[in-house]
């Protein structure tokens, strides 16, 4: 199974808000001149590569019989390979999943596929 996650939360908000900017330069630049230049452009670019690499560098996956989640990072080489069974004080929210893993506090939302197969795995554990 294979879903993806966008931080929850005030994380979230702000890894968007810094995305959403690129977009609104790239519009105050096209207002400015007052037709579509180079730096228009530039800026649209980077929003559009910004908001795709955001939205698909950011995959979960479970693996090996259930027994396991990998996690892609956005700004990481390496995956986060977390067992099920070392997961702990997990909580499912309307979208999302709330659950602690080495010390590291996690709050992500999910999509609604994913966060539904993810549900039913933890009610059979």
């Amino acid at each position: 199974m294979k879903g993806y996650y966008q931080p929850a939360g005030i994380v979230g908000w702000v890894n968007w808000a810094w995305v959403c900017m690129l977009a609104l330069l790239a519009l105050i630049m096209q207002l400015e001149v007052t037709k579509f230049n180079v730096w228009t452009a530039g800026f649209l670019f980077a929003f559009i590569l910004a908001a795709w690499i955001m939205i698909r560098r950011r995959k979960m996956e479970i693996i090996e019989d259930n027994s396991a989640i990998r996690m892609k990072q956005l700004g990481s080489l390496h995956n986060v390979y977390m067992p099920i069974a070392d997961m702990k004080y997990v909580q499912f929210t309307k979208r999302g999943v709330l659950f602690s893993f080495e010390g590291e506090n996690y709050n992500l939302w999910l999509n609604r596929r994913f966060h539904r197969q993810l549900t039913d795995l933890f009610k059979e554990k």
